[in-house]
């Protein structure tokens, strides 16, 4: 998927910052995260990405972990 590759090109070629990530729906939302969280099964071992899925489903507890600075070297994607 595009998405997938644009964020993969970020991660891998952009300086630090955090990625946010806009889509139309719940289940877009739902698929998108599972991709992101498949395709960076390596970097989530190694540490370097935080991926936040964002939605009105979500409890509010889970919603305010999107404005935690990630530690540093971490990347974040809010999806």
């Amino acid at each position: 998927e595009l998405i997938v590759s644009l964020v993969e090109y970020i991660c891998f070629n952009k300086g630090e910052g955090a990625i946010l990530v806009f889509m139309s729906g719940l289940a877009e939302i739902t698929r998108l995260y599972e991709e992101l969280t498949d395709e960076y099964s390596a970097l989530a071992r190694d540490g370097s990405i935080k991926i936040y899925p964002l939605h009105s489903t979500l409890s509010t507890a889970e919603q305010k972990q999107i404005f935690d600075p990630p530690p540093k070297g971490y990347r974040k994607v809010v999806v």
